[in-house]
């Protein structure tokens, strides 16, 4: 799987470097992990293990696509917003059980999640602006799309943003 498997985004919040990165969780089964360092010491940066999914999607899928895969981070009040793509697995990104395909919070302190909306393909823009944030998702081609985020933090229930069951583009038809 040579190639996807790099540093998704940077971000610094309160003087730290924080890194999104795949990780192969198990053999063939791939997830999410944000590492952390302090940026008091340029010299030799430290990373430690901020968070990591406790789910992974298997390589051997038919359809997988590393580079189908998010890792875009931001920061919205006292939580990280990080961005999973769905590996070309159509089926997580209406799973509610799945968090793939998915934006997600993530609570600075407490590590708690909870899932923003749903229905993504690969989310690659992340940007919090006052009380909203705007996002830019990869979609099929000529699929797309801008989507903008509101009262994030005060839902109840994810927003559902269709994939893969509304798209304005085309489905490839065959596997990169």
């Amino acid at each position: 799987v040579p190639g996807w498997l790099s540093i998704k985004d940077i971000t610094v919040n309160e003087n730290n470097l924080y890194l999104s990165i795949p990780n192969e969780m198990k053999k063939d089964c791939y997830n999410f992990s944000v590492l952390k360092t302090d940026l008091n010491n340029l010299e030799e940066l430290s990373f430690e293990l901020f968070y990591e999914m406790d789910q992974c999607q298997s390589s051997s899928y038919k359809e997988f696509l590393g580079h189908q895969s998010g890792g875009r981070l931001e920061f919205f009040e006292n939580y990280m917003l990080m961005s999973l793509g769905d590996f070309r697995n159509r089926t997580h990104a209406q799973d509610d059980n799945s968090l793939f395909g998915k934006l997600i919070s993530i609570d600075k302190s407490s590590k708690d999640i909870k899932i923003i909306s749903k229905g993504h393909r690969n989310i690659q823009g992340l940007a919090a602006y006052k009380n909203f944030v705007i996002s830019s998702e990869h979609g099929p081609a000529g699929g797309d799309e801008i989507n903008i985020h509101k009262n994030i933090l005060d839902k109840q229930k994810a927003d559902n943003y269709g994939w893969p069951i509304s798209s304005y583009g085309r489905h490839y038809n065959k596997v990169l």
